[in-house]
């Protein structure tokens, strides 16, 4: 099933959040494309975006206050909308790489570049970042065993479920979770 309230901005962004939800959910392409779909599409609906943290930022995300922060992740709620948009600081490839780092796990396990730049390269490629093995595995692997991938998957889980009824007390509870 498809979770179409569900905006990751890009390939890699969509492959983790599809994994850690074990569902399709509705790919876009940049944060501009994610807030338009938030916004208009959107606009009476419950909807999450999956963003990086980019220097330039659409205008729509003005609109937004934080409700919860940790290393690498800031969740954000529309002042008057159920819209949440979880903020990945600088890139997911970034995120990958803390997380491998956080848990002890070494991307060369993985057959996959341990660079930024080499990492970023590779997942630009849409069929080798969603049915990559290697790829998979690393998330699998950092479901289990990163504080930060545990908090990602569950800000999705509760946010996924509690749609309309989602609190900041309840998102502020996981953060301080681990």
């Amino acid at each position: 099933m498809t979770k179409f309230y569900i905006f990751p901005e890009c390939y890699v962004d969509t492959t983790v959040v599809s994994r850690l939800l074990d569902s399709k959910v509705n790919h876009q392409f940049g944060c501009f494309q994610v807030s338009s779909k938030m916004e208009m599409t959107c606009k009476d609906q419950f909807a999450i975006g999956i963003i990086d943290h980019d220097k330039v930022t659409p205008k729509y995300l003005e609109q937004f206050d934080e409700w919860g922060k940790s290393r690498n992740i800031t969740l954000m709620r529309h002042r008057q909308r159920c819209h949440y948009l979880i903020v990945i600081d600088k890139a997911m490839e970034t995120f990958l790489l803390d997380c491998a780092k956080e848990a002890n796990l070494s991307m060369k396990d993985y057959n996959l570049p341990e660079g930024i730049a080499e990492l970023t390269k590779f997942t630009k490629n849409k069929l080798k970042t969603q049915n990559d093995p290697n790829i998979i595995k690393l998330i699998n692997d950092l479901k289990a065993k990163s504080p930060e991938m545990k908090l990602l998957k569950a800000l999705l889980v509760y946010l996924d479920k509690e749609m309309y009824n989602a609190t900041e007390k309840g998102i502020k509870s996981l953060f301080t979770v681990g």
